[in-house]
């Protein structure tokens, strides 16, 4: 009997360590920890990450760290929640790091395996990432790890140490796939070479949108309560990708919804300048294909019109401006409009009046000179004349008769400009323009 009942207490022994060990070995084991000692991150005077926020999940935090570098958050409430099959932006603020990276454990086996890592590109003081849940990741509570390393360090996985680090863990809820509806009917309109509008459909309370010239999901957005966005700054000949997606709530957005669209190229016309005299100027153009219209501009500055240019837009190829200053340098500027009330760049172009020649006899009738006159203006005539002396405006200065075919102005305190020197004698008559200066 003694030896049955031995038999019988042994048997229930072993009964309860198989138990014991059967229920040890289907409990998860726990997370490797990154660093122990001072080896970590004591040594810093600066947290490597000062914070991490993961948008629309309810990811935020200012971290923090503790003697050895490694802090586990739990957060007040409920867990940051990420949806299977949603992709998310994981941004991290860095001070000095050279190696910054996230891991998720999507399938909760407590180890994070290289395919669950995020990897992030750090510019300045920021950290950024993107990831996207996979559509069979295990529902439930389960582990986000950031972990960065003081440059020059680098990281060593998950689980290595690193000089001078610093790894956080937050405890994250996997949920069900998003129901929230993503915009529809998704239309460009207006698009000119600098300038766009992007409209959608959609019953959100609000969008986030984003345009680039790569097709790629979007890290940096904009947000709007609208169902359209405007671009402006666009380079024309460019193809650009609009991204929007709608935001449901706090924590719940749909997919992204993906058009594009190709800006014109409005160019602008080539022209040549020729016929130059000491008053006017020729130049003639070929339209630009596709322009409606051409403008153009005459002045003395290189740099183009400064908002207000001269003659309104015209269907015209060629174009003479008169009433110019001798030997003076100028400007042609010219420019298409094309459909959409859209333009191109100003084309520009220099040239300089001739000088004023010392004789410009009309009809054969009078000379004069100099011509530019700072003193005494000289006018001799085939005959005498009467002599008439008047500026742009009209405003006569002399009114006289020559003697002995010859007379001579004195222009020493006239103001500097253009004048006309008119000689009248029978049915013959000449003018010449006078310029004096200084």
């Amino acid at each position: 009997m003694v030896k049955n009942l031995y038999t019988s207490k042994h048997f229930f022994f072993l009964l309860c360590l198989s138990l014991i060990a059967g229920i040890q070995q289907t409990q998860a084991a726990p997370y490797c920890t990154p660093a122990t000692g001072t080896v970590f991150a004591s040594a810093m005077a600066t947290n490597v990450i000062t914070s991490i926020s993961v948008p629309y999940t309810g990811l935020s935090s200012a971290m923090g760290t503790n003697s050895n570098g490694y802090t586990s958050v739990v957060f007040a409430g409920s867990n940051p929640k990420f949806h299977q099959g949603s992709t998310y932006v994981v941004n991290a603020n860095v001070a000095s790091a050279g190696d910054v990276a996230a891991w998720i454990d999507f399938n909760r086996d407590s180890t994070f395996q290289n395919v669950e890592m995020v990897p992030m590109t750090i510019s300045g003081t920021t950290a950024v990432g993107m990831v996207t849940v996979p559509a069979t990741a295990s529902l439930g509570t389960t582990r986000l790890r950031i972990m960065g390393a003081a440059s020059p360090n680098i990281l060593l996985g998950p689980c290595g140490n690193t000089t001078r680090g610093e790894a956080e863990d937050y405890l994250i809820e996997i949920i069900v796939p998003t129901t929230c509806a993503a915009p529809s009917a998704l239309t460009s309109t207006g698009v000119i070479s600098t300038w766009g509008k992007m409209k959608w459909t959609g019953t959100a309370s609000s969008y986030d949108y984003a345009l680039g010239t790569t097709k790629k999901i979007p890290t940096t957005v904009t947000n709007t309560t609208a169902d359209s966005a405007v671009f402006t700054g666009l380079t024309g000949g460019s193809k650009y990708y609009f991204y929007v997606r709608s935001i449901c709530g706090n924590t719940d957005f749909s997919e992204w919804a993906l058009d594009s669209f190709t800006t014109p190229v409005c160019i602008g016309p080539a022209f040549s300048i020729s016929n130059i005299t000491d008053s006017s100027v020729m130049f003639s153009w070929t339209a630009a294909p596709g322009a409606i219209a051409t403008e153009y501009a005459l002045n003395t500055n290189a740099t183009g019109p400064n908002g207000a240019w001269g003659p309104p837009p015209t269907p015209a190829t060629l174009y003479k401006i008169t009433g110019l200053l001798p030997n003076k340098l100028y400007y042609v500027h010219m420019r298409s409009i094309c459909p959409g009330n859209d333009s191109s760049a100003w084309r520009t172009g220099p040239f300089s009046t001739t000088n004023l020649s010392v004789s410009s006899i009309h009809g054969g009738l009078a000379t004069c000179y100099p011509n530019p006159v700072r003193g005494e203006l000289n006018v001799v005539l085939a005959k005498d004349a009467e002599i008439v002396l008047y500026d742009l405006s009209g405003r006569e200065f002399i009114r006289t008769t020559s003697a002995d075919n010859k007379a001579v102005i004195d222009m020493r305190h006239y103001d500097n400009g253009i004048y006309f020197l008119k000689c009248i004698s029978d049915q013959q008559s000449s003018t010449m323009r006078i310029l004096k200066e200084n």
